[in-house]
């Protein structure tokens, strides 16, 4: 019994002791990761810290054994899809986009340069599905969606509202003077000129007009006599 209280006390003295010895900042002891000391400022590339013997806990932005390694948002630099695959890891956390490409991590196309998130992207009448491609809503036509349609056509079409009007809404014509019609298609009917009274002609109607009143008036006085 005394014997196995000796080795009991001899093991907590031991503890007691390294403890203590590793709370000295100048106990000798270190730690090395691959060969630098956990002390030196090259550990871990400097990109981190020596927590554990060959263990690195890397900075935000870095990875690898030895936290050589830049990484954009969890990848790698190298990674081919680091960015999204549309840039360049150029620092932690930051991604150079390709042209054509935005956002943080290069998620986002880019139409006529408006990112596709942009409530204007496309003139605001469409949605940008690929680099500088807009598909249009209905009713508006061109690269980006800036022009109306009437009626199957774009409204800078010469034939458009048949060549007679300004096509001012989708399928809608404004008519020049003188057309009419959804389509502006159809000509608003007209008095020809030579059919048109000359002024001596409107006062012989209104000499005609002015002797049939006189007339009419003295026969209803000839009845009235009689």
């Amino acid at each position: 019994m005394i014997y196995k209280n000796q080795i009991l006390v001899f093991i907590i003295s031991f503890l007691i002791a390294g403890v203590f010895l590793l709370s000295l900042p100048d106990a000798g002891f270190s730690i090395t990761c691959f060969g630098v000391e956990d002390d030196d400022s090259s550990v871990c590339s400097g990109n981190g810290t020596c927590t554990a013997i060959d263990t690195c806990t890397c900075n935000t932005g870095f990875i690898g054994f030895s936290c050589e390694l830049l990484a954009c948002f969890g990848v790698e630099e190298s990674d081919p899809s680091v960015c999204s695959g549309n840039g360049v890891c150029a620092a932690p956390d930051i991604c150079e986009c390709d042209a054509g490409f935005s956002g943080l991590s290069c998620e986002l196309f880019t139409c006529f340069g408006l990112v596709e998130s942009n409530s204007s992207v496309c003139s605001g009448n469409g949605t940008c599905t690929a680099i500088n491609t807009c598909t249009c809503n209905t009713g508006f036509t061109g690269s980006s969606c800036a022009l109306f349609t009437c009626f199957g056509m774009a409204s800078d079409a010469p034939a458009v509202c048949s060549g007679s009007g300004v096509c001012t809404a989708p399928d809608n014509c404004a008519c020049d003077t003188g057309f009419t019609g959804p389509q502006c298609g159809q000509e608003v009917a007209q008095i020809p000129l030579t059919q048109i009274p000359t002024l001596a002609e409107w006062g012989m109607i209104i000499m005609a007009g002015v002797l049939g009143l006189i007339s009419i008036y003295a026969i209803r006085r000839r009845k009235a006599t009689t």
